[in-house]
């Protein structure tokens, strides 16, 4: 069982490579984000994409990881999920000050008061935090991950796509190789398998060649789903490579970059690579105040 300091290492982690890949998130130009990150490397920056988020700057995030934050907050106050203290404090999030983009799910959400039926990968990137609760079983936790994401997606394949991760991260904990933990869990989740298998068979090829063959990297799970599995096999010996690409790959960065540190977080704990991006974070001290009450 994970020590609970590790755990909030992930977490900690989860939002760092959020802030960075947030700087990339949206361009929808490869050049432009070779061109910066050859500039900066590792550095957060202001982001690219300043239609989507003019009011955010370098150490901020977005509304993934605000959300990703509510789910925190709610979590340290009843050390449970609690579906309906976190629609409530997911909804206080979205007030007429609110300064970042917001998406169709979000509003469709809170015109109806149910998930939409958005196909977009967001809601299983926000998941990381529900990894607190400790010593639950694969079922609880899958059960914990499938009603959070109803909240905002009522998509069954966004839903098993979120469940296959708890699965995959509980493979990898008990001694599996990726791959292997992949392809024996893949067929469990049949409504994202397609997606899976699409990842799998990407994993042949280079970047330079996914890139020039303009591999979709948009925030649908048909785009951002099977190049969370690519990066995750092609890079998996190489952390601090996959975290680089995926934020050059452009499209919905921070979709992926969520699901990537839940992952490599569990699995191969808190890089040296990613802690200036979490010790530069604008809101570093409102996480620390929440992690402290696990």
């Amino acid at each position: 069982m994970e020590k609970m300091e590790n755990l909030k290492d992930m977490v900690r982690f989860y939002f760092g490579a959020g802030a960075f890949a947030f700087g990339y998130q949206w361009t929808y130009d490869i050049t432009e984000n070779l061109e910066q990150f050859s500039k900066t490397n590792l550095e957060l920056i202001n982001p690219l994409a300043k239609k989507f988020h003019p009011n955010r700057t370098a150490g901020d995030f977005g509304s993934y990881e605000d959300q990703g934050l509510a789910l925190l907050d709610s979590l340290s106050r009843n050390k449970k999920f609690d579906v309906i203290d976190f629609k409530n404090t997911w909804k206080k999030l979205w007030t007429e000050d609110y300064n970042e983009w917001i998406d169709s799910a979000t509003k469709t959400t809170l015109a109806s008061g149910k998930g939409s039926n958005s196909n977009d990968l967001s809601p299983v990137s926000r998941i990381a935090p529900l990894f607190l609760l400790k010593g639950l079983t694969l079922n609880e936790m899958l059960k914990n991950v499938s009603e959070y994401i109803e909240v905002t997606h009522n998509n069954i394949e966004v839903i098993d796509y979120g469940k296959f991760i708890v699965n995959l991260v509980h493979e990898l904990s008990s001694g599996g190789d990726l791959l292997q933990s992949i392809e024996k869990i893949k067929n469990n989740y049949p409504h994202c398998k397609k997606y899976i298998d699409a990842g799998i068979e990407m994993s042949q090829y280079s970047w330079k060649e996914l890139m020039e063959s303009e591999v979709p990297t948009y925030c649908e799970i048909d785009g951002s789903g099977p190049l969370v599995i690519y990066l995750l096999l092609k890079f998996w010996n190489s952390p601090i490579d996959m975290f680089e690409y995926n934020a050059i790959f452009d499209g919905d960065s921070n979709a992926r970059s969520g699901i990537l540190a839940l992952v490599v977080g569990l699995e191969e704990g808190y890089p040296e690579f990613a802690k200036n991006w979490y010790n530069n974070l604008h809101k570093k001290n409102e996480i620390e105040a929440l992690l402290a009450k696990f």
